[in-house]
């Protein structure tokens, strides 16, 4: 698990944000001019496990990350800490309906054993650790020389967050999902000009951002502390544009 400098915090369901990502190394800020001990450190982090090029992202289209329930499961299964039952329980809408203390804590013991089944059925099975997760299609106009429209939702910056219950305020303080290989998809490809003036028409004249989305194909790598409880961390492997009637306008594969 990895330690991170907080960023900037997302307040919207589904929010990329910007910020600057950093590793806290020997409690130093790894941005400072790094000495020997620092290059050391560097070099004895772990890297982060890769996704299996055979795995075609069509295969795990079922396995979806939808939730804050999700990516709590995904937390624990990589990170390998306990379940905070007081954290998980802290404003969740099922413990917050309870109006018995009894009841409250059996609420609270019920939920964190269902996160912790969950986090233990990921750990043991690295399918479960491929993802898709929707982001709003929130486009730039399309670049003529670069042959693609810049990308603001999965840039190495972007966080995507889920709201608890109706709590909008406690979404900035909570898990979010993070990618480390988000600078390679700042631009979403499209060559043929053809679908490229579709999809320039559809982004100017009806508001693709509410009825399209982004269809993120993910391979979860690795956990960091904060901002937060935590974040997850993904590789980005395909990008899809998809239209309010669930069509593929575009797709971007990245690197493996």
């Amino acid at each position: 698990m990895r330690w991170l400098l907080p960023a900037c915090l997302s307040l919207s369901l589904l929010g990329a944000c910007t910020g600057e990502r950093g590793d806290v190394l020997s409690g130093a800020n790894a941005a400072t001019a790094p000495g020997p001990a620092a290059g050391l450190a560097a070099a004895a982090r772990p890297a982060l496990s890769r996704p299996d090029p055979a795995v075609a992202p069509d295969s795990f289209a079922a396995q979806t990350i939808a939730s804050r329930r999700d990516l709590a499961e995904l937390f624990y299964a990589l990170s390998g800490q306990p379940v905070d039952a007081a954290r998980e329980a802290a404003d969740a809408p099922v413990i917050k309906s309870q109006y018995d203390e009894a009841r409250r804590q059996e609420a609270t013991a019920q939920l964190a054993a269902q996160i912790g089944d969950g986090a233990r059925r990921i750990a043991a099975d690295p399918r479960l650790r491929y993802r898709v997760v929707q982001a709003s299609a929130a486009l730039g106009p399309y670049d003529v020389f670069r042959k693609g429209f810049p990308l603001n939702g999965v840039g190495p910056d972007a966080r995507i967050t889920f709201m608890r219950g109706f709590d909008l305020a406690r979404t900035a303080a909570d898990y979010s999902l993070a990618f480390s290989n988000g600078a390679e998809f700042g631009l979403l490809k499209v060559e043929d000009e053809t679908a490229a003036r579709r999809i320039e028409q559809l982004r100017t004249n009806t508001p693709l951002a509410l009825t399209g989305s982004l269809r993120l194909y993910v391979f979860v790598q690795d956990t960091a502390m904060g901002p937060g409880p935590g974040q997850v961390i993904a590789q980005v492997l395909r990008v899809d544009l998809v239209s309010g009637n669930k069509e593929v306008l575009a797709s971007s594969p990245g690197k493996i």
